[in-house]
């Protein structure tokens, strides 16, 4: 009885395993940014270079600059300064991470927020919105518009959010 509980657990535990992984694409950036900082850990140099330079590739050459997008972009960014900052710590660019991890964050929050008040007009549900405010703020001071998966969701908001103005 406990030998077929001990291997009904490995099994399912494998079967959980794999169900993960078939989730995962050879495509999925956050999959190869994870093999390129098994790389880094065991010091296979050439191809953590090799595949960073690839995804980097991959993500200049993707049209489409979304959520996504910028949150595949901090992943690369972030291995790279992880990399650099270990090796040449003047040559690691800390500001290219910080700044694909605010884009991220704020088509992150941006998205959320109308959402929240889509479903806040349709279930007379109040929410907390945290920062917003201040992300709002922030987006119009510093020119994030000019970003376009930031402009739809910051005009998207304001519409939503003041539906009588123009």
């Amino acid at each position: 009885d406990a030998k077929m509980r001990q291997i009904m657990h490995i099994l399912q535990r494998n079967i959980e395993r794999y169900l993960l992984f078939s989730l995962q694409d050879e495509n999925d950036i956050s999959l190869n940014v994870k093999l390129a900082r098994s790389y880094r850990y065991h010091n296979l140099d050439k191809s953590y270079r090799h595949l960073v330079k690839s995804l980097e590739k991959k993500t200049i050459s993707n049209d489409i600059k979304d959520e996504s997008f910028y949150q595949e972009k901090f992943l690369i960014t972030e291995e790279r300064f992880s990399y650099l900052g270990d090796l040449r710590p003047k040559e690691a660019d800390l500001q290219d991470v910080v700044d694909n991890l605010e884009i991220s964050f704020i088509i992150s929050k941006l998205r959320f927020a109308c959402h929240m008040l889509n479903h806040q007009d349709q279930q007379k549900k109040v929410y907390n919105y945290g920062m917003l405010d201040a992300i709002i703020e922030h987006v119009q001071e510093n020119n994030f518009t000019s970003i376009p998966a930031i402009k739809i969701y910051f005009y998207l908001y304001l519409t939503l959010k003041f539906p009588e103005e123009e």
